[in-house]
């Protein structure tokens, strides 16, 4: 195969975070080429039902070589759930999907 690549973590990552804070979630591939890249709050088979666009006020992603990042800023309990990477990998059924569950949690507790 031209593609090596191999996904870190393949396993369901839970994170608690305090209301208002930031969080950044980590998504890394081994392999020496940039590979189109992407998050996604829930992750189909094939495509995202809600992707994840920039928005300087809510989420910043920053990609290179071998990791794609995406922090969510100002934690609110809307932002509960579920978040998923996705490393498009060329070939059918290549891609490779990175799964956290957010959890915020309020200050008060």
């Amino acid at each position: 195969s031209d593609y090596e690549v191999e996904i870190l973590a393949l396993m369901l990552m839970s994170i608690s975070v305090l209301d208002g804070t930031s969080v950044t979630l980590v998504c890394t591939y081994l392999g020496d080429k940039t590979f189109e890249t992407s998050w996604g709050r829930y992750c189909g088979l094939f495509q995202f039902t809600d992707p994840i666009m920039e928005d300087k006020s809510k989420y910043k992603i920053n990609a290179e070589v071998g990791t794609v990042n995406l922090t969510i800023l100002k934690l609110q309990p809307t932002d509960r759930g579920s978040y998923c990477c996705r490393v498009y990998v060329p070939g059918w059924f290549n891609d490779l999907k990175q799964f956290y569950s957010l959890r915020p949690i309020s200050k008060d507790l």
